[in-house]
């Protein structure tokens, strides 16, 4: 896409000597125009978790999109398998500047509402039997995807419970703030 046709010879606006900052050819900008502010790191990186994880088989193989299929069809306890098999190969959220990759992120595009709101339980069983720091956090983070997926604020059975018994355990910041997040949800 072209910019505006307006472009015109500015002359530095700055005391600095003007053989320090030389003169050049300008675009004026509207308000409307855009523009990018990512640096050449952060695009870099950004194609490479696009590549390495959306497209590549760091996180996805035929045997995790089984499990998701069964998943996605009543299998639940599936949910812990899954688990298993992505946190053995990775159990770090990839995070780059706003942006992060989750390890279930193509599990929660999959899934309806309903089955969503049926796995919380679940989930929410298998972060209380983490015991590992990482590892409670990627299930946390888990669950709120499954919080936000089911779109309903219908309380599932055993989310107080667990909540309170994750209340009384020792945890990282970013776990109290799933925590916040899923009471916030819920309003409780």
């Amino acid at each position: 896409m072209q910019l505006a046709e307006a472009v015109k010879r500015n002359l530095p606006d700055t005391s600095a000597p003007t053989k320090r900052i030389a003169p050049g050819d300008f675009v004026a900008l509207s308000r409307w125009d855009v523009v990018n502010t990512r640096t050449l790191y952060e695009i870099v990186v950004n194609q490479l978790i696009h590549y390495y994880i959306l497209e590549g088989d760091l996180l996805e193989s035929e045997e995790d999109n089984e499990i998701i299929s069964l998943i996605s069809s009543g299998n639940d306890q599936l949910l812990k398998d899954l688990i298993v098999l992505r946190t053995n190969r990775w159990k770090y959220h990839l995070i780059i500047g706003e942006y992060t990759t989750g390890l279930f992120s193509d599990l929660e595009r999959k899934l309806n509402e309903e089955t969503a709101f049926r796995l919380i339980r679940i989930s929410m069983q298998i972060v209380l039997e983490q015991s590992d720091s990482d590892l409670i956090t990627t299930s946390l983070s888990l669950l709120m995807d499954l919080v936000r997926t089911s779109n309903t604020t219908e309380i599932p059975e055993g989310l107080i419970e667990g909540l309170s018994i994750l209340d009384n355990m020792k945890l990282e910041i970013d776990d109290k703030e799933y925590i916040k997040s899923i009471r916030n949800w819920y309003r409780i």
